[in-house]
């Protein structure tokens, strides 16, 4: 979630240089300095004992490989339509590797593309890529200045940490998740909507009533 959100603030920074026209030597020396209080703070945040213990025997980040083991075993079992809602909790201690005993009551994949696949099928997949190519085509197909767009730098810096953050935690099957969301892809749905520009009857309408 840290490194998640790093990145994004390290996206944002990018596009809010770019938006305010700072010089370009200014810019990339800012980004230098960013990038590396990233790298420091990512440095001090590995001395501490739940990051050590995540690539040791046991430790969660093994661990999640085990899950997605069994998780892409469940897809290949049940690939169409998935196993439903809420399903994964009841099915992983049949698909759950010998070292991953530890924890065998995990409510969700770990990863958002398998955690999508198991409780919705292929067309949770195909809902979650057209949703996602939407959004990306939303942001390129906006051509209003960017300094009057902040909002969509907004919620693009979120979608960021909400894909990063999900390729190794939940992302959406929670209620607080999926609300926040639904809400983001509003707010950037109305962010990079075009203006229109007024209709000829509207204007009339305007001007009997000045």
């Amino acid at each position: 979630a840290w490194l998640a959100v790093a990145l994004a603030l390290l996206w944002i920074c990018r596009e809010w240089l770019n938006l305010n026209h700072i010089e370009a030597r200014f810019s990339r020396r800012l980004i230098i300095l960013l990038t590396a209080s990233v790298a420091g703070a990512i440095l001090v945040l590995s001395r501490s004992e739940r990051l050590r213990l995540m690539f040791v025997s046991g430790g969660t980040g093994l661990l999640r490989f085990s899950v997605w083991t069994g998780a892409v075993e469940m897809i290949r079992d049940h690939p169409w339509l998935g196993l439903g809602l809420d399903q994964f909790v009841y099915a992983y201690p049949s698909y759950m590797g010998a070292e991953a005993w530890r924890e065998p009551n995990l409510s969700h994949p770990h990863q958002f593309l398998l955690d999508f696949w198991i409780r919705l099928g292929l067309p949770g997949v195909l809902l979650l890529m057209f949703v996602g190519v939407r959004l990306l085509w939303r942001l390129r197909a906006d051509r209003r200045p960017t300094g009057s767009n902040p909002l969509s730098i907004a919620t693009t810096g979120a979608f960021i940490v909400w894909a990063i953050h999900g390729l190794v935690d939940n992302s959406f099957f929670v209620s607080d998740l999926s609300y926040a969301t639904w809400a983001l892809l509003l707010v950037h749905d109305f962010s990079t909507e075009r203006p229109t520009s007024a209709s000829p009857r509207s204007v009339a309408i305007v001007s009997s009533s000045t």
